[in-house]
């Protein structure tokens, strides 16, 4: 049997704290967790920032 890769579980944990944050704001933004779990990837953040970036939100004045 193969020990675990203490590194593996060591990135599990530092993703998982960078979740909790993503997905507050994707939350607040009135979009769920899948939202939440697209900011947490590195290369996804990207993408989905540029979405929150230009999509039209209801409650905030546009100048």
């Amino acid at each position: 049997m193969e020990h675990p890769n203490p590194l593996a579980a060591m990135t599990f944990i530092i993703w998982f704290f960078m979740f909790i944050p993503c997905l507050r704001m994707a939350q607040k933004a009135g979009f769920g967790w899948k939202m939440g779990l697209l900011l947490s990837f590195p290369a996804l953040h990207l993408f989905t920032l540029y979405f929150f970036a230009y999509k039209k939100w209801t409650n905030a004045p546009y100048r």
